[in-house]
């Protein structure tokens, strides 16, 4: 179950709003709500993962809810719901990182072509950002690279390097 199910079907099963769960967590509605709809997941070791585990288990000690959450059960609810993409995400900055170097692309050159700052290239490969959509990151540094490969005649170190045949 993906986390934005999981935590509607604990505001479903309390019977509460976004609004309460609010309240009781001391997350902004406007996170709840990005929480909802899965447009962002909190941190797996995140401050806010906890208190949304703290206010949902606040609501139902109010609401007398019968048989009641503790707050480990719901933070492991919360956790395991969680997407893995940090691992995945790690694992695609090291490849960016590496791939960078093997055709010495700069930080400069890749941001002018994805219309980037080249800081902002900086701090994702240092793992201090995070794009807001890393699939489309993705795929505009893969584009990018592909092209200037196809150019500078290093399809072959290309293909070698992600493992496909040059055909």
């Amino acid at each position: 179950m993906k986390f934005c199910d999981r935590l509607n079907l604990y505001i479903e099963t309390l019977g509460c709003s976004a609004k309460t769960l609010s309240a009781a967590s001391g997350i902004s509605d406007a996170a709840i709500s990005r929480y909802r709809s899965g447009e962002r997941e909190p941190g797996r070791d995140s401050e806010q993962l906890l208190r949304l585990a703290q206010g949902i288990c606040a609501i139902a000690a109010e609401s007398d809810y019968s048989p009641g959450f503790s707050e480990g059960e719901v933070l492991c609810a919360l956790r395991a719901s969680l997407h893995t993409e940090k691992s995945d995400f790690d694992s695609a900055v090291q490849n960016l990182k590496n791939l960078l170097t093997a055709f010495g692309i700069s930080y400069a050159e890749l941001s002018r072509a994805m219309n980037f700052d080249a800081s902002y290239l900086s701090r994702v490969c240092s793992g201090q950002r995070k794009p807001a959509n890393t699939e489309e990151f993705i795929t505009q540094v893969c584009r990018y690279v592909t092209r200037r490969c196809l150019k500078n005649d290093q399809k072959e170190a290309l293909c070698a390097l992600v493992g496909t045949p040059a055909e």
